[in-house]
């Protein structure tokens, strides 16, 4: 993945994990959200402003911040993998079943496929 070592040193960024740690997603989301401020590219940062978020049960706010993790970074798994949950939160059945697809592609070896295909009800 693109420039992994250096997002994850990013100053902001760095300090956002620093706030996860303290369990303080506030302070975490206004750090991450100066990161893709300063880069709208830091893939890193959408996906765990979409995490906080998601789990702020601000699905679509999360479901928009995995969409710009995984436009920034077309091989980042994990964002899909969020984007996946999102979606089946949100009874989009066809775009987890896309986002499933692409996870496929990536890496067809994925240990938690059979998980996620499970998640989904059959298709009719």
């Amino acid at each position: 993945m693109k420039d992994l070592e250096a997002l994850s040193a990013d100053a902001d960024y760095k300090q956002a994990m620093e706030w996860l740690q303290k369990e303080n997603g506030r302070e975490a989301l206004l750090c991450l959200e100066k990161a893709v401020r300063a880069n709208p590219g830091h893939y890193l940062a959408w996906n765990n402003i979409g995490v906080l978020l998601f789990h702020a049960n601000f699905r679509t706010e999360a479901e928009k911040a995995f969409e710009k993790a995984v436009a920034a970074e077309p091989a980042y798994l994990d964002a899909y993998v969020n984007l996946f949950y999102c979606h089946k939160d949100l009874k989009n059945q066809a775009d987890a079943r896309r986002v499933l697809d692409k996870i496929r592609e990536i890496d067809p070896h994925y240990a938690e496929l059979p998980q996620l295909e499970a998640a989904l009800p059959p298709q009719a």
